[in-house]
């Protein structure tokens, strides 16, 4: 026996084929605005990528006419110890200590040939032992640093001392030196 199909009207066909082209036409639309999104970003990453050009070009122009940053050349600075600070406690680095290790970055990176020493210490306060393993994490925290950044781990000797090279409880103890080794 068989089985009788519903017969589909032509008025009906004819609406679903306009019902799908309208669905379709909605579509193209809906790509077109996606591209005309894309295209807007697009022009404002260029927008970006030329003002950072420009940005670059002032810095080098400014470089070269004299307006040198003095910390930005370290070789002054490398016959004497470079000190980074901590808070009591602390093993990390602050945001203006983490400048100066760019700096200490930025000269390594132009010195390949030179090593640094970078000894961790801690005041008088607290336990012997934890502040030894204090003063070490420090050295470690800057050498973890300057790894980061690119520096080889040959060139980055570190070493530390606890409180046993203190003289109190006074802030300034609480730091890491790095000692330029040529």
């Amino acid at each position: 026996m068989a089985v009788e199909q519903p017969r589909v009207r032509k008025r009906d066909r004819w609406l679903k084929e306009e019902l799908d082209a309208i669905n379709q036409r909605i579509d193209k639309l809906d790509q077109r605005k996606e591209l005309w999104e894309l295209r807007d970003r697009m022009e404002d990453m260029e927008d970006r990528i030329t003002g950072i050009e420009l940005d670059i070009e002032d810095v080098r122009s400014s470089t070269q006419e004299g307006g040198d940053n003095p910390m930005a050349n370290l070789s002054d600075l490398t016959g004497s110890n470079i000190t980074v600070h901590f808070e009591r406690y602390s093993i990390v680095l602050a945001p203006d200590q983490r400048v100066l290790l760019n700096e200490v970055f930025e000269q390594l990176a132009r010195s390949p040939l030179d090593k640094v020493l970078i000894t961790g210490y801690t005041d008088r306060s607290g336990d012997a032992s934890v502040n030894l393993r204090l003063s070490e994490q420090r050295a470690k925290a800057v050498r973890a640093y300057l790894l980061q950044r690119g520096i080889n781990g040959e060139r980055l000797l570190v070493n530390y001392y606890g409180d046993s090279r203190s003289a109190g409880r006074d802030p300034g103890e609480r730091r890491v030196e790095i000692e330029w080794l040529r």
